[in-house]
């Protein structure tokens, strides 16, 4: 039984890639630095900021690197992905408990939230990189959240986790959670099928996610 939706926030609620892609590559024009492709960036993301910064220029000092990445942002405006506002009244109506974990930081998180039309009561949890010492795709960064559920009730057998990262896949799964893959350009279906996901628990739209939990979970409505 499904008590529980949590969702990854960047490129699963959000689209994140037009405008931080760009701004990447831009900041290592800035510094001289490797220009890495597009999509070699994005299959990073789902790790926190200075993880992904670090793997891209190893040994790069990240405040310089962020100065040059600051100079690069615009009046920058993020939309939010189709349907998705809309599915999560749904499940919202539907007596499921609703919640947000996501690399991104907290300092930012609530004011995405409010800028792409979400509102953000729609959470009862709402975990934030900062929150914790540990990130995905350590299993551990969902402590928090199990805790959080456990005191309601829910266990981590009842909570289903939706991303669109292989590093979401990897986290919710050691953590017992169950998992939808959401494809949204840097993983295809096939990469977490490859992983060891259902080919069931993959989707390709937000407007699939009701039929699809439907048809492979038995979900806890409200009464």
């Amino acid at each position: 039984m499904i008590r529980a939706v949590l969702f990854d926030f960047d490129d699963t609620l959000i689209h994140t890639q037009r405008i931080c892609l760009a701004n990447y590559i831009s900041a290592a024009k800035i510094m001289n630095i490797r220009i890495p492709e597009k999509k070699e960036i994005a299959r990073l993301f789902g790790l926190p900021w200075p993880q992904i910064v670090q793997k891209l220029w190893p040994g790069i000092n990240e405040e310089v690197y962020n100065e040059a990445y600051i100079k690069c942002r615009g009046d920058e405006r993020y939309d939010a992905v189709e349907n998705a506002k809309k599915i999560i009244q749904e499940l919202k109506k539907n007596g499921l408990v609703l919640g947000i974990l996501t690399s991104r930081g907290k300092s930012s998180i609530y004011r995405v939230i409010e800028e792409t039309g979400f509102d953000k009561e729609d959470f009862q949890f709402i975990d934030a990189h900062h929150d914790g010492k540990y990130a995905k795709p350590n299993s551990r960064v969902f402590d928090y959240l199990k805790n959080t559920l456990s005191v309601v009730g829910i266990n981590a057998d009842e909570t289903i986790y939706i991303g669109d990262s292989i590093y979401d896949y990897q986290a919710a799964s050691g953590a017992g959670l169950h998992f939808i893959a959401f494809i949204n350009g840097a993983y295809s279906g096939e990469e977490f099928i490859k992983a060891g996901l259902d080919n069931n628990l993959v989707m390709k739209s937000f407007q699939e996610l009701p039929s699809l939990l439907a048809g492979n979970f038995r979900m806890e409505h409200a009464a």
